[in-house]
Parts: structure tokens; sequence; C-alpha cells
């Protein structure tokens, strides 16, 4: 009965590094100290529309149907030298062009209908907000553009075509341009079905929600570096003037070196009073200014650094990416899915980023400009409120999944040797002892309640702690 139950010991501190390489998914190069890193107010929506890499495609290949029919008109009558088979008469292509429209279009409609049904299934097994990852893959988005291209470059091709006269007009090169075209759209059609499988299967899923979030750990302790550097870090005692939002809606970004550059210019300084990831109300206080003399154009600016947005990005945001690792493992242990394993590989990728974050701190302090002056003060959240986001819900779910517990303990476990601190040991020590305390009320064998609590003795030592 014990050994059934018992779960894998996680890896030791010195190797559960290299147990997670960088190939798993590389990080994206940062340029630090580029003010470009972070996105335009814009780019947080294009990132994820659907509709931009199919109208991209689209309009090259009415450039390239252009291109062509130009080329078979200076050419016209000059085919001689192809193949007899390879030659078409103005019927012909007009054949081959409409049957090569009728079927793209046809494929459109089933590539479509097969991703909305997708991403219903998704929604429902893995939460709302991962459909998102799933509108950005780029092989749903090629796929139908691929179609969507084939059958305006087919159409515009064979509109074209004219059979009256004494000299009718045939676009071979064009035409045969168009069979390439969905030879290479079937291609793709092929690679989205494979992408499309990969893709919905749970270990990819947390896969690419981690490497996204590993991308935003990356960017926040980049941030969190050039914050810590030397330099004077007074500011006004109080703060006269106040910008308030335009509009409600969840803050995504906020574009620290533009903020610190504009209050160089102006000579001011500024207090971020939100973080990304927090919901603001239109009208409420989101800059805190050193003087209460703010024009409309200064107010325009600071505002247009803030990226408001409908819903929470991971852009800046580290909690959202936790959190939702956190929402499919809670999906995972609800009674209509009861899939406790899936839980256990949602807490294995939440332990990896929390040593991600280990290394430095994420709790950004001050922007100064080149001279060193402080400019722009921000207070965020720290790594212990990650720590509760990671652990709370699914200690509070799980109480009466043993395993599960054990896996949150052995999570306890290993992170705490890279979290050096008092603040820290005790977030954890607090969350080890909630997670004993709910499996001794839930856990209605007592060798489950065995398991928990040697899980609980190590997790606890690892941190210097006494059980």
């Amino acid at each position: 009965m014990l050994h059934s139950l018992q779960c894998p010991r996680p890896l030791g501190p010195s190797s559960y590094r290299d147990a997670v390489p960088e190939a798993v998914h590389p990080l994206r190069q940062r340029l630090k100290g580029d003010p470009e890193v972070l996105p335009r107010p814009r780019d947080v929506a294009l990132r994820t529309a659907f509709w931009v890499l199919p109208l991209a495609m689209t309009m090259g290949t009415m450039f390239i149907a252009a291109l062509s029919i130009w080329f078979d008109s200076n050419r016209h009558g000059r085919y001689a030298w192809v193949p007899r088979p390879f030659r078409m008469s103005p019927d012909d292509a007009r054949n081959v062009l409409s049957v090569i429209a009728g079927a793209s279009i046809t494929v459109v409609a089933l590539v479509v209908s097969l991703t909305m049904v997708v991403l219903s299934l998704v929604a429902t097994q893995f939460g709302p907000r991962i459909i998102r990852n799933f509108i950005r893959r780029r092989s749903s988005q090629f796929a139908i553009g691929a179609f969507v291209a084939t059958f305006v470059y087919s159409i515009t091709v064979l509109a074209s075509i004219y059979s009256g006269g004494s000299e009718p007009f045939t676009p071979l090169v064009s035409t045969w341009a168009s069979i390439g075209l969905v030879l290479t759209s079937t291609g793709l059609l092929v690679y989205y079905v494979h992408d499309l499988a990969f893709s919905v299967q749970t270990g990819n899923v947390l896969v690419g929600i981690a490497s996204d979030l590993y991308d935003a750990i990356d960017a926040q302790l980049e941030l969190a570096e050039r914050t810590v550097a030397s330099g004077d870090d007074s500011f006004v005692a109080d703060w006269p003037g106040t910008i308030r939002t335009r509009s409600s809606g969840y803050l995504q970004v906020v574009h620290f070196d533009r903020l610190t550059e504009l209050a160089r210019a102006h000579d001011l300084q500024f207090h971020v009073l939100h973080d990304a990831g927090d919901f603001v109300v239109a009208g409420e206080p989101v800059i805190e200014v050193s003087t209460a003399s703010l024009d409309e154009q200064l107010r325009r600016d600071a505002h247009d650094c803030l990226v408001l947005g409908a819903y929470r990005t991971m852009e800046q945001d580290i909690e959202f990416g936790v959190a939702q690792l956190v929402e499919i493992a809670l999906r995972a242990l609800s009674p209509a899915v009861n899939d406790p394993f899936t839980a256990l590989m949602c807490i294995d990728w939440i332990t990896d980023a929390i040593v991600r974050l280990s290394p430095g701190p994420i709790r950004l302090a001050v922007f100064r400009d080149p001279s060193g002056r402080a400019r722009v003060l921000v207070e965020t959240r720290t790594i212990t409120h990650i720590i509760a986001v990671a652990y709370d819900q699914l200690r509070q779910t799980a109480a009466d999944q043993p395993r599960v517990m054990i896996r949150l303990l052995q999570s306890i476990e290993m992170v705490a040797p890279y979290l050096e601190g008092s603040a820290y040991h005790a977030a954890l020590r607090g969350e080890a002892d909630a997670v004993l305390a709910n499996a001794r009320r839930a856990a209605p064998i007592e060798a489950d309640a065995l398991l928990v609590e040697a899980a609980y003795a190590r997790a606890v030592a690892a941190f210097g702690g006494t059980p």
C-alpha cells in the first residue's frame, strides 16, 4: 500500500536545471537595454490575430499573379519549346484553374471548421485562456493563408484567359504556377494536421505554456538587473500629479524605457501604481507624477507607455503564466476529468518556473536615466506572491489526493535550496504546513498520512527547518 502511493522522488537541486535543458525550448535572445524588446501597444493584439498572416500571404500572391500574367502576356505565342504534354489551350487552363479555385475554398472551410472544433475541445479541457496559444500557432495560419492565397491567385489568373478573336491568350506559366501553389498548400495542410495532433497533447500544451513563461521570466529578470545599478534613488516626498486611465482593462505591458525617457525629457519622476496583470477601471489613477502642472500632451504620452487590453498576457505578467498551469491542474483534478497525472505534470513545470525565478530579484524598484537619477518608481509582485499563486489553490483543491499533496511537498523541497532568505523560507514553510494540515484532515488512511508526513519532513529540512 505504501509503495503504490509513493510518488517518484524529485531530482536534487544541483541536477534539476540540467534535467530540464534550455534545448526544450530555447529562450529568445534579449537585447539588454533596448527599449524595442518590449512590444509596442498594438503588437500584443497583432501577435494573437488570426488574420494577419493569411492576409499578407494573399496580398503577396496577388502581386505574384500580376507579375506572372505580365510575363505570360510578353511571352504569348513563344511557348513552342514547351513539351506537348505541358501545353494548354484556353479551355484547358480555364478548367484547371476552376477546379483549383473550387477545391481551395472548400479546403479553407474544412480547415476553419477543424480549427474551431479543436479550440472548443481545448477550452473545455485546458481552459479558455489557453485558446490564444493555439490561435497564434503558425501552422493553422499558414494552412488557411496558403489555400486562400491559392484561391485568389487562381481567380485572378482565370480572369485573364480569353479564347475569342484570332489570338486566344493562355497564361501557361501562371496556370502551372497555380498548380505549384495548390501542391504546396496540400503539403502545408498535411503539416497542419500533424501539428494539430501534436499540439493538443497534454505534455506539449504544458511545454508551450512553460516556454512562454520562461521568456517572461527572462525579460523580467533582465529588467530587474537594470534597476539595481548604482545612482540617486531619492524620490519626492509626495506626488501631487496624477495620470488616470482612459479606458478599463488589464494592464498588459508597461514600457519602462519610454516612461523613463519621458521623465528625463520633462525633468519629472513617475510612480507606477499598478503591476502588469492588474485590472484598472477607467478614470482610476495609474501613474503618480512629481508635479501637478501636467499638460494634456504629457498625460497622453505617459498614458501611451501603458498597454491595456481585454485579457492578461505573459509579456510582463509572470503570475498569469503560473496561473495557467494551476488552472490546468485544477481542471484535471475536477471530478468531471479526474486526471491527477496531468496535475502532477503541472506541478513539475510550476516547480521549474519558480527555480528559474530564483537567480535574481523580480521586484522592480527604480528605473534611472543615463545620468543615474531615479525617474520611475515601480512596485511589483515578489516571489512570495508567486509561491502563493502556485500552491494555494492546488493544496485547497487536492486535499483528498495524497499523491498530489506529496508532489506539492516535493516541489517545495526542490525550490527551497534556490530561494535564499528568511522571507522566502517563511513562505515555503507556511505552504508546507498548510499542505500537511489539509492532508491530515482529508486522509482517511493512516498509510497515506504517513507518506505525506514523510514528504513534509523532507521539504522542511530542505530549507533548514525542523518538522
